[in-house]
């Protein structure tokens, strides 16, 4: 997935896209399952600090999509800055910051649509057991939303220090 972007930005930038734990081309086995459940989105930013820590980079844009968004204003408004690196800018797309019990799980109900029109692309991102992956991630929401739904933390968002793009559909 964003091959082109990819490619286009190499050419003046350090560039990393990684799959998060159980998605896309990424092994299926999942570590820390208590810290995905407390709050996966928090959790994912974690991952991504601690990558760009073992790879000594000390300054980066992120950018994420749908719950990938999330996980980039937590890296920029938490984790960034508990370990010293500088966030210059977040692009953050396809999201809704608060996340109220009927609004996710009316999101969640037009997933299965996505799923129709999208099966060859999912199946290319997460590989044949793509419907399991898709599956499974909608069962953890569903969860989510049926415990009240979700919302940034105040302390995340007040704390992210660089421009941020906020943009939708």
């Amino acid at each position: 997935m964003y091959e082109a972007e990819i490619a286009h930005f190499a050419d003046r930038f350090r560039v990393l896209s990684y799959d998060y734990p159980g998605r896309g081309q990424s092994t299926r086995e999942q570590k820390y399952a208590d810290e995905r459940a407390f709050d996966q989105w928090n959790h994912w930013s974690d991952l991504a600090c601690h990558l760009l820590l073992a790879l000594k980079v000390a300054s980066a844009y992120v950018m994420g999509v749908g719950g990938g968004a999330r996980a980039a204003l937590f890296f920029a408004g938490h984790h960034a800055p508990m370990h010293n690196l500088i966030t210059k800018g977040v692009l953050a797309d396809s999201f809704l910051a608060d996340l109220d019990m009927r609004t996710f799980h009316r999101s969640l109900d037009v997933r299965e649509h996505f799923y129709v029109r999208n099966h060859r692309a999912l199946q290319l991102q997460h590989g044949d057991d793509w419907r399991q992956v898709v599956d499974d991630d909608t069962a953890y929401l569903r969860a989510i939303a049926s415990r009240g739904g979700y919302a940034l933390p105040e302390f995340v968002l007040n704390s992210v220090r660089c421009p941020v793009l906020l943009t939708g559909h």
